[in-house]
């Protein structure tokens, strides 16, 4: 199993005779790019993405978001405009930057029935986009906020290929596509149980959205932890090609720079970005190429 500073060392002795290449920290930094991009996918020769590395799979569970029936929310018209919760429970309830959210049983009809987009979030606090607009409300109807979409687990790097509702017992409908999702729910505004879900950005995107929290669990592949320790290892790449491939890596990606900067050519770089592909396609024959089954899933725009 290597390490970080086994693997500095063999990347400083891959760039020898040129010392002046090697720092230590650039060749961490560019050793766990290696590992990060790796795990995000390597497209090959031919456009090939290279598959995940099954030992980073994981499940994790999140929560649809919403609060509901709340007497403590209040509107603030104040450019950008806030909606405050005296019960602060906005971070609780997964409310995130960056999300879409619809309100109801808001006293000013104005603040209903729109979908209105958070730029910043604290616990008592959501700050609007300064294009949204709000009519000033003090807290003392039951309002209702609820978003289609959660934040996706912090670890989240790709494959997520399959979900099931936790409150319901039951797989749900996983879309490839967020284009293909809004063909089938165009405005993103309908209430029930969640029966679809696609992932797009840094959210989950989930329809209808049910009247309480349900919990959804999630099956995909995490991102790597960045190797800081001297004794770190790498993460998730087997460990008789680590050092070919994290070494390879940085090295060409030294070179890349370094060759452009002083002589503008890459001559190097080429050479060791010829021993990563290889080490590459040493590794998908070890871990096999991924397997994908087909997604079903009813859409009257006749999109299969």
């Amino acid at each position: 199993m290597a390490t970080l500073s086994t693997l500095q060392a063999k990347l400083k002795k891959a760039l020898l005779p040129d010392v002046s290449a090697f720092n230590e920290t650039d060749a961490a930094y560019y050793l766990n790019e290696g590992q990060e991009r790796i795990a995000a996918g390597i497209t090959m020769y031919e456009g090939v993405l290279s598959p995940p590395l099954p030992e980073l799979y994981r499940t994790a569970e999140v929560k649809t978001v919403i609060i509901a029936d709340a007497i403590t929310i209040a509107f603030v018209d104040s450019d950008p405009d806030t909606i405050t919760d005296l019960d602060s429970a906005f971070l609780t309830s997964g409310f995130a930057a960056g999300m879409p959210i619809l309100i109801s049983g808001a006293g000013e009809s104005g603040n209903n029935g729109t979908f209105h987009y958070i730029t910043t979030v604290v616990a008592g606090t959501i700050t609007l986009v300064s294009t949204d607009e709000l009519t000033a409300e003090s807290a003392s109807e039951e309002i209702t906020i609820k978003s289609p979409c959660v934040a996706l687990p912090s670890d989240y790097g790709r494959g997520l290929f399959l979900i099931a509702s936790e409150s319901q017992g039951n797989q749900l409908e996983l879309y490839p596509s967020y284009h293909k999702f809004l063909k089938k729910y165009p405005l993103l505004d309908e209430d029930g149980y969640v029966d679809a879900v696609v992932a797009k950005g840094n959210f989950l995107y989930y329809q209808p959205m049910p009247s309480t929290a349900e919990v959804l669990t999630l099956h995909y592949y995490r991102k790597p932890t960045d190797m800081s320790a001297a004794e770190s290892t790498p993460e998730g790449i087997p460990s008789h090609l680590q050092e070919r491939l994290l070494v390879n890596y940085a090295a060409k990606e030294i070179y890349s720079m370094v060759e452009e900067a002083v002589k503008g050519k890459t001559s190097k770089a080429d050479k060791y970005e010829e021993k990563f592909q290889k080490a590459m396609a040493d590794l998908i024959a070890h871990i096999g190429t991924e397997e994908k089954e087909p997604i079903y899933y009813n859409d009257d725009s006749g999109y299969y």
